[in-house]
């Protein structure tokens, strides 16, 4: 009796393993990386338990099952937002049903749930998008089916367009009028290409919000919220350990920069202490880099120059030519430094060369170690272009050009006209005419020394990021230049945003000797920086005729008046005023204009 016993239970057990793996068998995920896989319509209800990982029931009998989820931390223009925002739309569009649509936002005493029906778009605190972060990389996206969840993820705008498009498809095919049903096998994933210089590059962390960015010039920038310094330093060891080797670093206040190279691509990133970011900036592997030192030999005292800016009386509107920011530092060994170049006009131009042979003590060998241009608005880059337009362009060399231009499509939102057409022409005359010139895109934390100045470099566009762009001069390059024992400041065409960001950034760690006013004196210093900056002398780019009205703006009269300046120099009308250096900038050749 008992052996018959024995040989009953071993058949039940086995037949039992028997349907059990079959079973596992027909049940498991298929993952298909080249195209989507088509959504099969199932029976209609709330999924929840062991039922939701067989189908996906969003909308059921005209009713919503499902909801829709972003990060709380994603701002408006955020790529995983919008896609979001056009999940909610696809779904309406095919079943005439609305999902809900919020935010991942919970309180300290909530947790999520796993029964929660949810489409995860982008990173959320759920640990579903965490694990899909983690299974691809920056230059991918993914959807995938992970219980009650659905994840829709992609680290770039182009990444979230291609992972929409193929889940436009399957909603469209699998659903209709007040239904639509998607099945366990949606799951898709791919890379779509455009990143190239991403490839290999270490994910920063799989639960920071991070975002791509293209920034023109093969420049991309991964854009990462809501870190910490800690897990900062952890990402630059793995960037070590993958190969990376440290070219420069800078500490600025509590903010860390460093610049890595590697077989395939160039590394700038830095963590910023004021918003807890981290950038991580790739570049072409050919990418010139910031010059660490120079060995040089003295061959004269370095001097500065400041250009007077009205002199050509005025426009046909009754208004006088404001023609930008155009200065010169010699260095000790005799060659230049140069910012920006004034106005679009012929004569501007012409200026341009004989300033640069005045201020260079060789006139037959006339040399630029960097032409700086802190943006492209034309009244900075017009008298460049001018320049290099013109017959004494090959009399003078460049080595170096600085510039942070960032893409078409960004200036597309607030340039048009003939600022648009000086950028397109500025980067057209560095093409065609000085192919063998170095071009090197500024980031912030970078140091550049020449001979004996070092410019150290503090704001760039890629700072006013998450932030949508829209005027030019939030594009302005800020940095600091040391030569002669002084500090000075050039804030270009600095807008309110950058000075804000500036001394968030930055505070008492932005004081300097001198500081060139922002914006000619129109809006874009405030208080708050000129009292970091807190200089004993101050240039004015801007001319006579605008100065009384401007002097009285509530930044320019704190400025003035309240800073406690030793100097105020106005390069108005034709003034020019230069110095020989080292000094305290207090003895021009023209005459001191008091405030």
């Amino acid at each position: 009796m008992k052996k018959r016993y024995l040989l009953i239970l071993t058949f039940v057990v086995a037949v039992f393993l028997l349907v059990s793996c079959a079973d596992s068998e027909n049940n498991t995920n298929i993952n298909n990386t080249e195209s989507t896989t088509t959504a099969v319509q199932t029976t209609s209800g709330t999924p929840t338990g062991s039922e939701a990982v067989k189908d996906a029931s969003i909308v059921s009998g005209g009713v919503a099952k499902y909801i829709v989820i972003h990060s709380n931390d994603a701002y408006k223009s955020d790529s995983s937002l919008v896609a979001a925002n056009e999940i909610v739309d696809m779904v309406k569009n095919t079943t005439g049903v609305t999902l809900k649509h919020t935010t991942d936002y919970m309180r300290a005493d909530q947790k999520p749930s796993d029964e929660s029906c949810e489409i995860l778009v982008g990173l959320t605190n759920r640990a579903e998008s965490i694990e899909a972060a983690g299974e691809i990389g920056y230059d991918d996206y993914i959807i995938t089916r992970k219980g009650n969840k659905i994840v829709v993820m992609a680290f770039s705008e182009v990444g979230y367009d291609t992972a929409l498009a193929k889940l436009r498809g399957i909603i469209s095919e699998s659903g209709s009028e007040g239904e639509l049903t998607l099945s366990d096998d949606i799951e898709c994933s791919g890379s779509v290409t455009k990143y190239g210089v991403l490839d290999g590059l270490p994910l920063y962390d799989e639960s920071s919000p991070a975002n791509i960015v293209d920034l023109a010039d093969e420049n991309y920038m991964v854009y990462v919220m809501n870190t910490t310094e800690e897990k900062y330093f952890d990402y630059r060891e793995r960037l070590e350990d993958s190969g990376f080797l440290l070219y420069a670093e800078n500490e600025i206040a509590e903010n860390s920069f460093a610049t890595y190279t590697g077989e395939e691509c160039v590394i700038n990133c830095y963590f910023s202490d004021n918003d807890d970011s981290v950038r991580i900036i790739v570049e072409p592997d050919d990418t010139a880099l910031p010059p660490k030192s120079e060995s040089y030999v003295k061959t004269c005292d370095p001097a500065f120059r400041i250009v007077g800016l009205e002199f050509y009386g005025k426009d046909e509107s009754g208004v006088y030519n404001q023609i930008g920011l155009f200065m010169v530092w010699r260095l000790s060994d005799g060659r230049l430094v140069v910012i920006d170049g004034g106005g679009h006009y012929s004569a501007m131009g012409k200026k341009v060369y004989e300033t640069l042979k005045d201020m260079s003590p060789d006139k037959e060998n006339i040399t630029v170690a960097a032409w700086i241009f802190t943006h492209a608005h034309g009244d900075h880059v017009g008298g460049f272009i001018k320049f290099a337009g013109g017959g004494n362009q090959s009399k003078v060399k460049v080595e170096k050009f600085i510039f942070n231009f960032t893409n078409s499509e960004i200036y597309d939102t607030f340039i048009d006209g003939e600022d648009r057409g000086r950028l397109d022409d500025c980067r057209e005359v560095l093409k065609n005419k000085y192919s063998e010139s170095d071009i090197i895109k500024a980031h912030s934390g970078q140091v550049f020394c020449f001979a004996d100045m070092e410019i150290e470099m503090l704001y760039t566009p890629d700072d006013h990021y998450p932030e949508r762009f829209k005027r030019h001069n939030v594009t302005s390059l800020v940095f600091r230049v040391t030569i002669g024992g002084k500090t000075f400041m050039v804030l270009g065409d600095a807008y309110t945003t950058t000075s804000d960001l500036l001394v968030a950034r930055y505070g008492e760690a932005l004081k300097s000797d001198i500081v060139q006013v922002s914006h000619h004196g129109y809006a874009g210093g405030t208080v708050e920086l000129y009292a970091a900056i807190d200089p004993d002398i101050a240039f004015w780019p801007g001319g006579d005729n605008a100065f009384p009205t401007l002097s009285e703006k509530k930044y320019n009269k704190y400025l003035i008046n309240t800073v406690g300046l030793k100097a105020f120099y106005r390069a108005g009308g034709s003034r020019v005023y230069t110095f020989t250096l080292p000094n305290d900038y207090m003895y021009a050749d023209e005459e001191l204009l008091a405030a």
